[in-house]
């Protein structure tokens, strides 16, 4: 787990701004793509991508994205009619 991963895990709740702002960033820029199933909830995704090995760092509720570690990019998930990953890896910033 690189430093940004750890972070993200141990400081969810103060990071969920700056995680929702990326993940925006990523998805108006056309950046992004389906994950999972059409009608599957970010926390049934959650369990499913943790059977599947991924790191959960984070799953904070409907209004935040479902943030897990792939290797050492850091993905996030949004609901948009169904599971939509944005990597953020290079978008997430902090003031």
């Amino acid at each position: 787990m690189n430093e940004l991963q750890k972070t993200l895990k141990h400081n969810a709740y103060a990071w969920q701004e700056e995680v929702k702002a990326a993940w925006t960033k990523g998805n108006e820029a056309g950046d992004g793509f389906a994950v999972g199933e059409k009608d599957q909830s970010l926390s049934q995704l959650a369990r499913a991508l943790e059977d599947l090995g991924y790191d959960v760092l984070s799953n904070n509720g409907a209004d935040n994205p479902l943030v897990c570690a792939d290797g050492e990019r850091v993905i996030a998930i949004g609901d948009v009619y169904g599971p939509w990953a944005v990597d953020i890896t290079d978008l997430i910033e902090r003031d």
